[in-house]
């Protein structure tokens, strides 16, 4: 274990810095937040490009769960991380903030011990090229991404305009803007393994005319419906607890706010869910 009072890597894209309080243990750099933990970033991935993020750290012999990722931990600077090929999250983890691993263009294996309540910021896979894709969707380990013939997803405006997109069964997350201006998009099959739809989810999907958000969901964030104008009917179950609560605004994606879980029963609506989505004129809770 190493307190890194001062540490930078020059390279030709970027300069890192590390704050005092942070301390790096085998090859992962983390910050204190109380009595928890946040991977911060990275000094070296191992030779085989696996990273596993241990559930716990012991620091002057003090335990701390490791709870969350910070923004941008393996995406420093300008650069890429370019040797990350597969990272195992435990499930102490419960927060990922923006583009956490922005550009790990070979991340191909994502493995994530707790999905029920994880809060992600926005663009945590964004320019991983090498994530697996299922029916032109990428997925993140059960995190639908986005939609595409390719892992670039959104960031190459290239878009193809299908009618019908099918999520994977067993996906537990649908990822923030994945079907983002989708604009033929009919129909939309979200499996009953879905617990959270982040925001701007089906932003922009012009033709979505109606929605059944199965039983198990229990968080929608902000705008995930939003500009969908011919979006006539809604059907909510009773397990949605936060509709546009807990996510914060557009502008702060890239941060990480605390995160509270969803009660069910006690649907908190925000009016940027359906914003701009004139023609809904029914939403139900059944």
């Amino acid at each position: 274990m190493k307190r890194l009072l001062l540490f930078y890597f020059v390279s030709m894209f970027s300069l890192i810095s590390i704050s005092a309080q942070d301390i790096e243990i085998n090859g992962l750099i983390y910050r204190l937040r109380g009595n928890e933990a946040d991977v911060a970033g990275y000094t070296s991935i191992p030779s085989n490009g696996k990273v596993v993020i241990p559930e716990q750290v012991h620091i002057d012999g003090i335990t701390y769960p490791v709870t969350g990722i910070s923004s941008s931990a393996f995406h420093p600077g300008l650069s890429e991380c370019l040797d990350l090929r597969a990272i195992e999250i435990p499930k102490s983890v419960n927060r990922i903030g923006g583009e956490a691993f922005y550009g790990c263009r070979y991340l191909s294996d994502v493995k994530i011990g707790n999905y029920d309540d994880l809060w992600l910021g926005n663009d945590v896979f964004r320019g991983c090229w090498s994530l697996p894709v299922i029916n032109h969707v990428v997925y993140a380990g059960k995190i639908a991404v986005v939609t595409d013939d390719s892992p670039l997803g959104r960031w190459d405006n290239s878009r193809p305009n299908r009618s019908e997109y099918k999520i994977r069964r067993g996906t537990k997350i649908i990822g923030g803007f994945a079907f983002h201006c989708c604009e033929n998009m009919k129909q939309v099959d979200i499996p009953s393994s879905v617990v959270t739809i982040c925001p701007g989810a089906f932003r922009g999907c012009t033709s979505l005319t109606e929605v059944k958000i199965p039983n198990g969901v229990k968080t929608i964030g902000h705008w995930a419906f939003s500009c969908c104008y011919s979006l006539k009917s809604v059907s909510l179950p009773k397990s949605v607890g936060s509709i546009g609560e807990f996510f914060g605004i557009a502008e702060e994606y890239n941060t990480l706010e605390p995160y509270s879980p969803a009660k069910a029963g006690t649907a908190l609506i925000d009016n940027n869910v359906f914003e701009m989505s004139d023609s809904l004129v029914e939403v139900t809770v059944r």
